[in-house]
């Protein structure tokens, strides 16, 4: 028997769009991951961490709970936002571009946290910000007028953008007034040749897209951030 507290604990889940050229099974809806399209490219998905994998929230989960799917989105970014704050996230500067480190899972999910972006982070982009997340576990960012923080960006899709784990290879623009994410226009073509596999060495070795990535990053990742906390200002 599922736990009855199931869609209560679920955290938000940045999912890729389903592309047309891929295989697809319907499922019957009770069986079916709940998920959220955010009307820009993006889907949301909400999981449960069982230690050794993500549990999706299905429609049975949902009908079982007596929960609206509006009510288990804005609970589960309010997980994800009490996961953050119990948690240090770093920025790692990059030349004109940041990249965020997180738990090595939530890393591109992290654009759902409003606060984080309204305050912690606004002083590294008080122009806009410019987002890049190639894949669940690679977020990225930078001011919208910086010279060559775009540049950055495209670099950074280039380098995460094959994966097992892949978002889009868009750049996104937050506006503030609104909270919401929209695709800048700007999107990176991967070359031809690339096979698409999964270097991170978050991820080597793993092929299960349910697994619990636990982070490993290179001593490199680690010489240069700054310490920030979501509700810091």
């Amino acid at each position: 028997m599922d736990d009855p507290d199931l869609c209560s604990r679920a955290i938000a889940y940045l999912i890729s769009p389903t592309r047309s050229d891929r295989p697809f099974i319907t499922l019957p809806t009770a069986a079916a991951p709940v998920l959220t399209d955010l009307g820009n490219g993006l889907s949301v998905g909400y999981v449960v961490d069982q230690g050794e994998r993500f549990h999706y929230i299905q429609g049975r989960h949902l009908s079982a709970a007596g929960m609206a799917q509006t009510e288990l989105h804005r609970n589960a970014v309010a997980n994800l936002a009490t996961m953050l704050n119990d948690r240090n996230a770093l920025v790692h500067a990059w030349d004109d571009a940041f990249a965020v480190i997180f738990d090595g899972n939530f890393e591109a999910s992290l654009i759902l946290v409003d606060d984080l972006w309204d305050e912690a982070l606004a002083s590294f982009a008080p122009n806009g910000f410019l987002a890049a997340l190639p894949n669940k576990n690679l977020l990225a960012f930078c001011d919208i007028n910086t010279p060559m923080g775009p540049q950055q960006l495209r670099r950074i899709i280039e380098d995460g953008g094959s994966s097992e784990r892949p978002i889009t290879t868009t750049l996104y623009y937050r506006d503030p007034a609104r909270r919401d994410w929209s695709l800048s226009g700007m999107r990176v073509r991967l070359p031809a040749h690339r096979i698409v596999h999964d270097r991170s060495p978050l991820n080597r070795g793993r092929r299960d897209p349910n697994a619990r990535v636990q982070p490993r990053w290179p001593r490199s990742v680690w010489l240069r951030y700054l310490r920030i906390y979501a509700n810091s200002v």
